[in-house]
């Protein structure tokens, strides 16, 4: 290759695709670039990105990387392999191919090794081994992201939920345990999301089923309305049930279902007189003659 080819930016990829798919041309273009005796290369990568080693530049900008920058980045993506990858890709990395000592071609020769996937949708496709580690790093780090800021909702109290009992109702016992998988967490409390919207949809998923979109936007816009009627924010969440441990408060339904002796306990720690913790009965009415009474109660 010319060292006009390597100072001529690469084509826009076809985001649409699969991570691997996108990104092959890339590293294939940086294997030929370690090859070479060329001392810069155009690549449409964004060098610090949290994602990956490998994460396209806004609108795929091409920018000047050096031999230095690419060895960089490509000892980044095989202690990625090595750590993460599956154990027929780890067993073919061998050490004198890691770490600052790796040769230019020990890295490019790294970046080619291929792997076969056994699972799911792209069962039997074989594609670079570095882009299949990768594109599950992605996807775990997406997950992190995405669990972090919903933490972040629910601690400031911007969260919304979906009303379990209520979508039950409307579809029928039977559909009880599928509509639970989906709008309550494992440890049988509502799921939480980060907007109305995404409860909206989740409700959606009930209702209408899994393609539950794949109509007219008018009707899917109608739909989302509907769904939203089953959905509340974190703030309206007293007297939602089982709503106590994602909002710091009981419910009436939930001391209902606790033992007496506990329900008692609490309202004694919540201030109330003794004439209201003789019995579990006469606790609750004191305890949701005010909710505010219930913030803050642990068991």
């Amino acid at each position: 290759m010319s060292k006009t080819e390597y100072n001529t930016p690469m084509p826009a990829a076809d985001r649409s695709a699969p991570y691997p798919v996108q990104m092959t041309p890339v590293v294939t273009h940086m294997v030929t670039f370690l090859r070479s005796r060329a001392k810069a290369v155009m690549l449409p990568l964004d060098a610090d990105s949290p994602k990956s080693p490998l994460e396209f530049a806004e609108k795929q900008a091409n920018l000047p990387f050096t031999r230095a920058q690419v060895r960089t980045l490509a000892g980044k993506v095989i202690m990625q392999m090595k750590n993460n990858g599956p154990i027929s890709v780890k067993d073919r990395i061998p050490t004198y191919a890691t770490g600052p000592k790796a040769t230019a071609a020990n890295l490019a020769k790294m970046l080619e090794l291929t792997y076969t996937v056994n699972e799911g949708k792209d069962n039997e496709r074989t594609v670079l081994a570095a882009l299949h580690v990768l594109a599950q790093s992605r996807r775990n780090y997406a997950r992190k992201v995405k669990a972090d800021r919903l933490a972040a909702k629910v601690a400031s109290g911007d969260a919304f939920f979906a009303n379990n009992e209520a979508v039950v109702a409307h579809l029928g016992e039977s559909e009880r345990d599928r509509v639970t998988a989906v709008l309550m967490s494992k440890d049988g409390t509502p799921r939480a999301f980060a907007s109305m919207k995404k409860a909206a949809k989740a409700v959606a998923r009930c209702v209408f089923g899994a393609n539950w979109f794949d109509v007219a936007k008018k009707v899917k816009s109608a739909r989302l309305d509907e769904c939203e009627d089953f959905c509340y924010e974190q703030g309206a969440s007293v007297g939602q049930p089982d709503q106590h441990a994602v909002t710091g408060f009981f419910t009436v339904a939930v001391l209902e279902a606790t033992h007496h002796a506990t329900v008692r306990r609490l309202a004694r720690e919540a201030g109330a007189p003794a004439s209201a913790t003789k019995s579990k009965a006469l606790a609750i009415q004191w305890l949701s003659d005010d909710v505010s009474r219930m913030a803050g109660l642990s068991l």
